[in-house]
């Protein structure tokens, strides 16, 4: 029998794209559809690089010879409308206008001829992100196919966190953190129509069974993670830390509440005169109080280069991770790639093992931040051990991954005895 084909449709990077590439190893991938695709040297690549900041990430070798459909003139004519706006990308305005953007082009490619024929095709599995995909799963659910839909977040939950966390730290509060009406009911939507729910983390599970989503038709699979340039790092850490020579403290991602970054700000500020060095890198959603911003022992970045990001995992001695929610974290992923001990909450997917690799908060307050800080400062040896011991899990490889998805298709579509 034909393997069963699958259709991958996906609005950003996602992972660098392990979905598709992973259908792809296995002889899965019917059609694999993006906003656009840049590969090097090909017509038109150079331009789209200078006209759209992210364009160049929208590639990866393993897919060169992948059956790929883009949606440019879409993507285009939106980033245009954009510019015009003037919207913040972090605002939920933004991002409802994108998503539905996205979803209205994705719908009019899969009614291209092209298309529309691989979909009267033998029947398969259409696989998204949510957010974006509830016109196409009743498109694909009428042409007789099965959906399945990655979680990207938790929604409303996330939401009324941050709403808390603004109340908490008013000259820190993001202007645009409430989403337009219906936005999170219908993602709700997508988890309940959809035939199959894949959630990263235990965290994004209990999210989706609290809005009603059947516990059966959710799998837990965390992120897959693969390429990790710094696997044979060494790590040389002193016997100890001093002013001349600080504990170098790394947080790469959004700076923004949801990620903790009140709670890890008032934590940098209780350990001043210390011997420990703070780098940020990555988008800033919020003020920066001014005695953080002075501080001499903290460097805020902004977005870099992904060189730049590999330099500072290299360089550095812990990560902390305080995030208040996420469905998995893919930072966690790379430091355990880079041999980074990792200080992480529990509001999201489980790779610390507490005193193994890193220390896993049992508590998300300033006081027990600093406190696992202290801790680092305080032993370098523990540091150099929980370093030995990073790795990525087993269970976050792309076989395991592909494991999973294999058995997904064969509970959406299960072979007669």
């Amino acid at each position: 029998m034909d393997s069963i084909p699958w259709i991958s449709a996906q609005a950003a990077i996602n992972g660098g794209f392990f979905v598709p590439r992973l259908l792809a190893r296995h002889g899965r991938l019917a059609r694999m559809i993006v906003p656009l695709w840049c590969p090097p040297g090909a017509l038109g690549t150079a331009l789209l690089r200078k006209a759209y900041w992210n364009a160049p990430n929208f590639y990866h070798p393993e897919l060169k010879d992948a059956p790929v459909s883009t949606m440019l003139a879409a993507k285009l004519r939106f980033e245009a409308g954009r510019l015009f706006c003037r919207e913040p990308r972090a605002s939920w305005k933004f991002i409802d206008r994108s998503n539905r953007a996205y979803e209205r082009a994705l719908i009019d490619r899969l009614r291209s001829p092209e298309l529309a024929a691989v979909m009267r095709g033998r029947p398969g599995i259409f696989i998204s992100w949510s957010d974006i995909s509830l016109a196409a799963i009743r498109l694909f659910h009428a042409a007789g196919w099965k959906t399945v839909t990655m979680q990207l977040n938790c929604g409303r939950l996330e939401e009324e966190i941050v709403a808390a966390e603004c109340a908490r730290y008013p000259a820190m509060a993001e202007k645009h953190y409430r989403a337009p009406d219906g936005f999170h009911e219908r993602t709700v939507q997508e988890y309940l129509e959809t035939d199959h729910v894949i959630s990263n983390s235990a965290w994004g599970r209990e999210y989706l069974v609290s809005n009603g989503v059947p516990a059966e038709k959710i799998s837990l699979v965390p992120f897959a993670y693969e390429g990790a340039p710094g696997r044979g790092v060494r790590r040389e850490y002193p016997a100890a830390f001093t002013h001349e020579r600080p504990m170098r403290v790394l947080h790469v991602g959004q700076m923004s509440l949801r990620k903790g970054l009140g709670r890890l700000l008032e934590a940098v500020g209780a350990l001043r005169g210390h011997p420990v060095e703070f780098t940020f890198a990555g988008s800033v959603g919020v003020p920066i109080p001014p005695e953080v911003a002075t501080n001499p022992r903290v460097r805020i970045l902004g977005v870099v280069s992904r060189e730049k990001i590999e330099s500072l995992y290299r360089e550095s001695d812990v990560f902390v991770f305080p995030t208040l929610s996420d469905a998995f974290g893919l930072t966690q992923l790379e430091c355990m790639a880079w041999r980074l001990p990792l200080i992480a909450s529990r509001h999201c997917g489980t790779v610390v093992r507490d005193g193994q690799n890193g220390l896993l908060l049992q508590e998300l307050t300033p006081s027990s931040i600093a406190a696992a800080l202290l801790r680092c400062l305080g032993s370098p040896a523990s540091l150099a051990l929980w370093s030995s011991a990073c790795a990525v899990p087993a269970q976050c490889s792309m076989d395991s991954f592909a494991g999973s998805l294999q058995e997904i298709e064969r509970r959406l579509y299960p072979v007669s005895a």
